[in-house]
């Protein structure tokens, strides 16, 4: 999935423009559209989901907060929503410090379905994780630095476009599940041939566990789509709408559906 298959198949037009006075180490807010590609490029792509990070930076010490909110509806109107919470520190990754994670399912009419809630909090010192779950705590050792997928939405906004000390790093993706061994590429210059034909800084993480991931940006170092395997996340502050009217449309169906 890369910028010129995204707006080929009709996932994107143009990229949000960067507000006035834009600083990636400032307070800002990213909303992204979440957009699957199902192999075909007439039809079967979809806005599936939207996903906001509000960046607070810390008036002590240079670190940040990440507010994190996630709304992914399924194909039949289940609705996921994640909200969490997390303090990073201001190095390369955006590395952990500690977090607070809540996670629900609802049924198609926005219903909390029973069994399926999750609600976490955890801490990082130096690798060591504790992860607090329902009372009880567990503790995973990494023998790397340990951020987070979210983490990096931020902190690649941070890094020089050009060359990326390539040093190994974990992953806690989905601030659940930890992946090790990752590295973070500065691949060059991205042209796009489609329209908008932006020229687009690509970033590029691989690592053991997971598919890679590209991050292109412009030249104010907004991260303007990230992408991996047939999911892109786009820039877009109309995302949030885009999905209330999917899921809409979702209950409209089934409406017709159940009145025939």
């Amino acid at each position: 999935m890369t910028p010129d298959l995204l707006a080929r198949i009709g996932g994107m037009t143009d990229f949000t423009p960067a507000p006035p006075g834009f600083l990636p180490g400032a307070a800002w807010v990213n909303e992204y559209r979440i957009h699957t590609c199902h192999g075909y490029v007439e039809n079967g792509n979809e806005d599936v989901g939207v996903l906001r990070l509000e960046r607070s930076p810390e008036p002590v010490g240079g670190g940040f907060t990440l507010k994190i909110r996630q709304r992914i509806v399924s194909d039949e109107g289940q609705t996921r929503r994640v909200e969490a919470w997390l303090r990073g520190h201001p190095d390369r990754i955006g590395t952990l410090a500690e977090w607070r994670f809540s996670s629900r399912f609802e049924d198609v009419s926005g219903t909390v379905l029973d069994g399926l809630t999750i609600e976490e909090s955890g801490r990082s010192d130096r690798g060591a994780l504790s992860i607090t779950r329902g009372g009880g705590t567990r503790r995973v050792d990494s023998q790397r630095p340990v951020t987070s997928d979210w983490s990096l939405f931020e902190a690649i906004q941070r890094l020089p476009q050009g060359g990326v000390e390539a040093t190994p790093f974990d992953l806690l993706e989905g601030l659940n599940i930890l992946r090790e061994e990752h590295r973070l590429y500065y691949r060059g210059v991205y042209q796009m041939k489609e329209k908008p034909r932006r020229s687009l800084h690509w970033f590029q993480q691989i690592g053991y566990g997971t598919l890679p991931y590209d991050y292109w940006l412009d030249d104010r170092r907004r991260l303007l789509m990230a992408a991996t395997h047939a999911r892109a996340y786009v820039l877009d502050d109309e995302a949030d709408e885009r999905v209330t009217e999917r899921l809409q449309a979702i209950r409209n169906r089934r409406s017709g559906r159940n009145n025939a």
